[in-house]
């Protein structure tokens, strides 16, 4: 029977059996299945009860309910449980989710934090650039990993050119190391004793200057 209501839960018309239902009733509904059955957490039927959970937009819930699935399978590993990476990205998946109803209900600055905690950071990157946040870019910028992380800090680089945000896009290209890339930037921003103090020790780069 909770398999089945985790299921309805988890259609296209859950919404509208809150309407429906009530919310007092779905709320009762999800404490049950939350309280009397832990064994929902593991494989796919986290994954139904968090799309339970998410429809009904009970982020906190799911992601209380998410982690201590990860927890449990954790204390389980001696006995063979391999839930844990599965629940650590289930978590990963529904901050993504509820960054996505941030974004979608105009709550831009919890959506790009929650971008930026689910590692989506294409998608926070477009919205902290969208609306001007500059210093809370580059503080994003200075906490990703110079190699892992190059495709974003490569995006932000670009936008901080754009924006005309030198010493941003000068700080994260030292960052990479790329040296080709700070010396561009100071020949397109015609900061020519900069470009010039770069050549002189990177003589193979003269082709970028004359």
């Amino acid at each position: 029977m909770v398999h089945a209501l985790v299921q309805l839960c988890t259609t296209q018309s859950c919404v509208s059996n809150m309407c429906t239902w009530g919310l007092g009733t779905t709320w009762v509904l999800a404490a049950y299945i939350h309280q009397s059955h832990p064994d929902l957490g593991r494989g796919s039927l986290l994954l139904q009860a968090l799309e339970m959970f998410t429809s009904m937009r009970m982020f906190d819930e799911a992601k209380q309910w998410a982690e201590e699935a990860a927890r449990s399978s954790g204390a389980a590993k001696g006995s063979g449980a391999t839930g844990g990476a599965g629940s650590a990205a289930a978590v990963a998946e529904l901050i993504g989710r509820q960054a996505e109803w941030s974004e979608e209900t105009a709550n831009y600055e919890a959506a790009a934090e929650m971008y930026i905690k689910a590692k989506k950071h294409d998608r926070a990157i477009a919205l902290l650039v969208k609306h001007g946040w500059w210093d809370r870019l580059l503080t994003l910028m200075r906490s990703l990993d110079k190699v892992s992380d190059v495709k974003p800090i490569t995006a932000a680089v670009a936008a901080f050119t754009r924006a005309g945000k030198y010493d941003a896009a000068k700080e994260v290209l030292l960052k990479l190391g790329d040296i080709s890339g700070l010396l561009q930037l100071n020949v397109e921003e015609q900061r020519w004793d900069d470009a010039f103090l770069l050549l002189a020790a990177n003589g193979q780069l003269k082709d970028q200057v004359y």
